[in-house]
């Protein structure tokens, strides 16, 4: 048996027994050094991230003409620290906050994403203020859903390839759309794509960019139709819950769903103020 004896510390007259401290040899020195220098490299691509993606964004901005952002009224807010907003990097613990107005929905506003189908005239003919539609793809589901409890901050947008969805609100309530222009890669575009990703379903599309997105609200007796590849969030709402008609394919959401994520992509998430709409140009 291994007996352990201990012998009386001449500091403490041997009343209780004490181990001599381990001396620190070349082993712990370079265990040591290793530690600090991963921790470095572990935290300062965070310091630096925060930076990159502040000073980007401003960029992008800058350079987006004014027309294309005229009516969007973006706001940059940058959470780089303990949730206080600051021009000066810090340690990264938050995405970067884009906060956005939305603006009310008309035929004419929305025309780069899809339709605003309004009210008509019992009896009219079919014309281009009419839904325009491609079912062809597959096999058409209209149907009621029930949505509860959406945040109006969202980091994730969709978009459909095969189909033009449709979303309508009944009882025509007021709600919102957050929504970018398609990025769909047509046959021979691809060669001059950098930015080009694969779909599930096989399509090739390019990344949405955070400047590109707008939100939109949606009140009174009207629907909204998207084009195929329009990238989209919502409905979003203030109510517990809300129902909505939906027109898309029977196997939409299982093969025809592509998301992308600006917080894992980009480090960016998105706000909606609904309090503060953007009426000037309805």
């Amino acid at each position: 048996m291994l007996r352990t004896e201990y012998r009386p510390h001449p500091i403490n007259n041997g009343t209780s027994p004490r181990i001599p401290k381990r001396q620190k040899g070349p082993l712990f020195s370079l265990f040591f050094h290793v530690k600090h220098i991963l921790f470095k490299l572990t935290r300062k691509p965070r310091y630096f991230w925060c930076f990159l993606t502040e000073s980007r964004l401003e960029e992008n901005f800058r350079k987006t003409p004014k027309s294309s952002y005229a009516n969007s009224y973006l706001h940059f807010h940058f959470s780089c620290g303990d949730g206080e907003s600051s021009s000066v990097p810090t340690m990264a613990k938050s995405p970067v906050e884009v906060k956005l107005i939305p603006i009310e929905a008309t035929p004419e506003n929305f025309a780069d994403y899809g339709q605003v189908i309004e009210a008509s005239r019992d009896g009219a003919g079919f014309g281009p203020n009419d839904a325009q539609l491609d079912l062809s793809r597959g096999i058409p589901r209209f149907y009621i859903m029930r949505i509860r409890d959406t945040p109006f901050d969202f980091s994730v947008l969709t978009h459909h390839a095969s189909v033009t969805q449709c979303l309508g609100s009944i009882g025509g309530h007021v709600w919102y759309l957050g929504v970018a222009k398609p990025t769909l890669i047509e046959d021979g575009d691809d060669g001059k794509m950098v930015d080009k990703l694969k779909s599930r379903s096989g399509h090739l599309y390019a990344p949405p960019a955070v400047e590109e997105i707008r939100v939109f609200r949606v009140s009174g007796p009207k629907f909204i139709k998207l084009n195929h590849g329009t990238w989209h969030v919502g409905p979003l709402f203030s109510d517990s819950y809300m129902d909505f008609y939906n027109l898309e394919l029977s196997n939409t959401n299982a093969v025809d769903r592509t998301t992308y994520d600006f917080i894992k992509n980009k480090g960016v998430t998105i706000r909606v103020d609904p309090n503060d709409v953007d009426t000037s140009s309805s």
